[in-house]
């Protein structure tokens, strides 16, 4: 086997070590989202909200917000994934008013949950991000395919040029001996 690897080129050799670490980096993100799921979880959805939304009401406009709550351990967030974020909006006088995670306001006549908000507009994020992945994964895997099938024409290339050789090699020297 070592033989084998200190024959290969150098951009083998590259390629084979930028694999290897992207397994390593798939095996290391496992086992870290399985450990600790919902700290995971609760992290990538704030990543994927908008901090801020405005949204036209008939009362007028309303402004909501989301900041994390840092004073949560991975206990509290494990019973309760929404205690994370502490939500916040401005009432139709402007004052900032803060909101429970499970809890709902009056803005005019309106009844307004802004965890539900909030997750509905992480939900369209995520749709989105997994529509690219998806169509990242699939460029990955055509670019894959199609060095892998260069890789073997080189190989399959060189080993013909060499049996060319031989044959060649074979018919000048019985030539040669017929002289």
């Amino acid at each position: 086997m070592l033989n084998k690897l200190s024959k290969l080129n150098k951009k083998s050799k590259i390629a084979i070590s930028c694999l290897s670490v992207l397994v390593a980096l798939i095996v290391i993100g496992a086992i870290l989202i399985s450990t600790n799921s919902t700290w995971f979880y609760s992290n990538a959805m704030y990543a994927l909200m908008p901090k801020e939304i405005v949204a036209e009401m008939d009362a007028g406009t309303l402004k909501m917000g989301v900041t994390k709550s840092g004073e949560k351990s991975a206990e509290v967030i494990e019973k309760a994934p929404l205690s994370a974020y502490r939500f916040y909006y401005y009432d139709t006088d402007g004052t900032k008013k803060e909101v429970g995670y499970l809890e709902d306001f009056q803005f005019g006549d309106e009844t307004v949950d802004p965890s539900l908000v909030f997750s509905l507009a992480a939900n369209k994020n995520l749709t989105t991000l997994k529509s690219v992945i998806s169509k990242v994964i699939i460029v990955l895997v055509v670019l894959i395919i199609a060095i892998a099938v260069l890789m073997w024409y080189k190989a399959w290339s060189k080993h013909e040029d060499a049996e060319k050789a031989m044959k060649h090699k074979k018919n000048n020297t019985s030539k040669s001996k017929k002289k």
